[in-house]
């Protein structure tokens, strides 16, 4: 998930992320046996959600035992927030400017400072950064 620059926009931008869908594979003695969209609901109780209808029983079973596990082990260490923030970080530093909408936000509260800072110099300053948010347009 953290390696989506679309979502580590959205983190950013302090969006509330209720809903995601990832592609999971699952495999027995180093043979896959089932790849499958997998939806997880943040609304209300967790949802898990296959887009794979043909799957069999025992291997969902399975496959959610072990998503639960996970989950229930992350939400108990005392590091996967820290560690998680350290994926952000690295990731939004790496991605910050990739994103236009990104890169106009950045640039717009530059320019509102500067002229917060320097108001004898409004008209130079939106002279010059409107010629920059042109730019990326």
């Amino acid at each position: 998930m953290f390696a989506d620059p679309d979502v580590i926009e959205r983190i950013f931008n302090g969006d509330k992320i209720s809903k995601f869908t990832i592609t999971v594979s699952k495999y027995q003695n180093k043979v896959e046996v089932l790849t499958t969209g997998l939806t997880i609901d943040f609304k209300g109780m967790l949802k898990i959600v296959f887009s794979e209808p043909n799957v069999k029983g025992y291997i969902l079973k399975e496959i959610c035992e072990e998503l639960y596990y996970t989950i229930v082990n992350l939400l108990e260490d005392k590091q996967t927030i820290e560690i998680g923030s350290e994926i952000v970080n690295n990731q939004l530093s790496r991605d910050a400017f990739q994103s236009k909408k990104s890169f106009t936000q950045y640039v717009t509260t530059i320019e509102e400072n500067l002229i917060k800072r320097i108001p004898d110099k409004e008209e130079e300053i939106r002279d010059y950064f409107g010629g920059i948010k042109l730019d990326i347009k």
